[in-house]
């Protein structure tokens, strides 16, 4: 069968800390991605299942129209909607506490984003990344997410990774680890890792040429921040391309 569009995702590492201290990257998180769209103007949530056995929680960070970082949580009913109170500017993340059934869909004055069956969530890259003040050093940030081809039978050939050219693109650069599954983590998102041998903004090949069955390519995303650089409501975005039989 062959790989087709929905079979490559996006996910994150096992660690994707909101701080300068706790550790970064490891093995990839297949159960949390990170693409989604953002809500166009500031509204309240709602969220549904394609599955009527799907209750559990859903978890919302965002921040308001102040930029004031605030949660909800919403009760899923199956395949009804399921509506907050909160209103929210931007979405952070959202995550259930239990996998899902079926597909949750996300929804503000539009789709935001789907949770897939079997993974519970996904997730803004550099999530509260904040510059020093105007007098101290820059700063450099790095977090690891991968790139999985989830066909279980057909490899993704000539594997290339690339960055959108919008959003937050002139100030992250990217660079993946040395082989597939590789699972390296560093003390916190201010240490660089030692599995990747250069960052860019253009195309790159996946490490072994082909994007195997069930393989993941883990990428390392390195984001400078000038001292006094303000908050900015924006995103970071990366594309596969390759060839299938």
């Amino acid at each position: 069968m062959s790989v087709t569009s929905q079979d490559i995702a996006i996910y994150t590492s096992q660690n994707m800390p909101q701080d300068d201290t706790s550790v970064a990257g490891g093995s990839i998180n297949s159960g949390i991605r990170v693409v989604f769209t953002d809500i166009v103007s500031t509204g309240v949530i709602s969220a549904s299942s394609s599955s009527v056995s799907d209750s559990g929680t859903l978890s919302i960070v965002g921040r308001d129209a102040a930029g004031i970082i605030l949660s909800e949580s919403i009760s899923l009913s199956g395949t009804d909607d399921s509506v907050g109170g909160a209103n929210f500017e931007r979405i952070l993340s959202c995550q259930l506490d239990s996998a899902s059934d079926g597909t949750v869909s996300i929804s503000g004055t539009q789709l935001v984003g789907n949770i897939f069956p079997t993974e519970s969530g996904f997730k803004r890259v550099f999530y509260d990344a904040t510059a020093n003040d105007v007098s101290g050093p820059d700063k450099t940030l790095y977090e690891k997410v991968f790139v999985k081809n989830n066909n279980s039978t057909t490899a993704l050939q000539d594997g290339v990774v690339s960055e959108v050219s919008t959003g937050l693109y002139s100030i992250i650069e990217f660079g993946l680890e040395k082989s597939y599954g590789y699972d390296e983590s560093v003390v916190n998102r201010l240490t660089a890792p030692t599995g990747v041998t250069s960052y860019g903004d253009s195309s790159s090949g996946v490490a072994d040429t082909n994007l195997g069955p069930l393989d993941a390519q883990g990428v390392w995303l390195k984001l400078f921040l000038a001292a006094g650089t303000s908050s900015t409501n924006s995103f970071y975005r990366l594309q596969v391309q390759g060839t299938t039989t």
